[in-house]
């Protein structure tokens, strides 16, 4: 009877190869998980229509600076595409405010109005009138026993 110590080697360093995370993916597909769960998506999205509730992860850009206000350049993605995204303030410390709480990106639950940027283009724009990131649903994480995925990577090609 082969223990699971010959099994698993000492070292975790280059004991399987890509070949294997890809045989696995097809006998084990991981689902498909919106982690800031939405009743839209971003490629059902058209120009004129206003949404109250699409949850994407938002990615900050650039800051300009208009007539208007501040003006936060944001990309929102989700599973089915991206698209670019305003988001105007009245004040710089507001602006950066949000530029902090937006970080390096994160999931957020977004609404606003669906426009066409330029016109004539058929390119999709959002302009943001509210961004939340306590309403979006966490993101799903790996079960507390840590390094589950790493042992089956290590059983399941020696089994077979």
């Amino acid at each position: 009877m082969i223990t699971l110590n010959r099994l698993i080697p000492l070292t975790h360093d280059d004991f399987f190869e890509r070949s294997d995370y890809d045989r696995l993916a097809e006998r084990f597909p991981a689902p498909a998980i919106r982690r800031a769960a939405s009743p839209e998506d971003i490629a059902g999205l058209n120009v004129g229509r206003h949404i109250d509730y699409l949850g994407t992860f938002v990615q900050f850009i650039d800051l300009d600076c208009g007539s208007q206000g501040y003006c936060l350049n944001l990309q929102i993605t989700d599973e089915t595409g991206h698209m670019q995204a305003l988001l105007w303030t009245s004040s710089e410390d507001r602006a950066r405010e949000l530029m902090e709480q937006i970080g390096d990106g994160k999931e957020a639950v977004v609404s606003g109005a669906v426009y066409e940027w330029p016109l004539g283009s058929g390119d999709k724009r959002m302009n943001i009138l509210e961004i939340d990131s306590a309403r979006a649903i966490p993101e799903i994480v790996e079960a507390p026993i840590s390094g589950v995925i790493h042992t089956i990577m290590q059983i399941v090609p020696v089994l077979e």
